[in-house]
């Protein structure tokens, strides 16, 4: 089996819930864009692998009423600690079962080589070995060879996928609105679809320690958008013949979501409809102090323009405004904690 990771001092302070030593490691410069990986591989041919960022451990794994992610948005410095990047992707293998009849037919196959080996050398009787229809049950042959990777006859009973999914993906999986309205005033994407396909990235790109000089997010992001342009132009059929590939919108997710009632998934569908970035109740999450600027905005159009131009009018202003504090942060961005900068 082999094994390797790799992490930073948040990744551990955000998985054991410390929220006093998160907030004084951010407050030390931690980057919250950080990817921890996780590879393990075994000789059944099993594969463990992972790539997380610091906001995606968040918002998949921690179940808190949010406190860690709000701890996280609050307590940021853009100079120090980077814009928080909702919309980085993440992957994880996963292993899938594989469907019955695609087994036993592997394992007949296998069988047959391996009756057409000893037929050859003497040690498997005088069947036909050219014969697909021969008894590859015979009991001469081991069926322990079977569960042996070692042996050469092995077949693995699973695929392995590789699943690709931002921050805004496991908020929809969990239907946690809250969470929802705290990555969408943050820039979320929900045009990003959830992938799970057997190609891709996943193997490729940013396992292990030796993948440390790859943008993870850049190898993953430029597969999710080829795959989407292939899948557009062959009418959204899976990219390969296999029947193991899958592709999700955010409103797919939702359908699927066994969290939350109706009333929850409705109001989070509405969001998505009206393309809402508007929140009340999160001004003081609003990056760059944009709440304010933008109550602003509502106070002054909500009597003259139905509340879809006033998102778009919304959106508009919030891209601009993102924009330029992306420029800024190019300029003063120091990871380093150096207190003479």
């Amino acid at each position: 089996t082999d094994y390797g990771e790799t992490w930073q001092p948040i990744h551990t302070s955000i998985e054991q819930k410390n929220y006093e030593l998160t907030k004084l490691i951010i407050g030390r410069g931690a980057d919250i864009n950080a990817y921890r990986t996780y590879t393990m591989n075994n000789e059944y041919g099993s594969r463990q692998d992972k790539q997380r960022t610091a906001l995606y451990c968040i918002c998949s794994e921690i179940d808190d009423g949010n406190r860690m992610l709000k701890l996280i948005l609050s307590e940021h410095q853009q100079k120090y600690n980077g814009i928080p990047d909702v919309n980085k992707f993440n992957c994880f293998v996963s292993s899938e079962s594989k469907p019955k009849e695609v087994y036993r037919e592997q394992r007949l196959a296998m069988k047959r080589q391996q009756r057409a080996e000893r037929s050859e050398h003497g040690d498997g009787g005088d069947a036909d070995a050219t014969d697909a229809n021969a008894d590859v049950d015979d009991e001469n042959f081991d069926e322990d060879e079977w569960d042996d990777p070692r042996s050469g006859y092995y077949v693995n009973p699973h695929v392995n996928m590789n699943n690709y999914e931002t921050c805004m993906h496991a908020a929809v999986a969990k239907c946690d609105l809250e969470m929802i309205k705290l990555l969408l005033i943050h820039g979320a994407d929900i045009s990003l679809c959830k992938l799970k396909t057997k190609s891709g990235a996943g193997g490729g790109y940013g396992f292990g320690r030796r993948d440390k000089n790859t943008d993870r997010n850049q190898a993953m992001r430029t597969f999710h958008d080829a795959y989407m342009k292939t899948r557009k132009a062959t009418e959204n059929k899976p990219m390969s013949t296999n029947e193991y590939d899958r592709m999700q919108s955010v409103y797919d997710i939702l359908a699927e979501s066994k969290k939350g009632g109706e009333d929850v998934k409705a109001q989070i569908r509405r969001i998505f409809d009206t393309r809402s970035i508007w929140f009340p109740e999160m001004l003081s999450y609003y990056p760059n102090k944009m709440g304010e600027a933008l109550k602003v905005i509502i106070d002054s159009l909500k009597e003259e323009l139905p509340e879809v131009m006033i998102n778009i009018v919304i959106e508009y202003f919030y891209n601009i405004i993102e924009q330029d504090a992306i420029k800024e942060a190019d300029k003063d961005v120091d990871i380093t904690n150096d207190p003479e900068k």
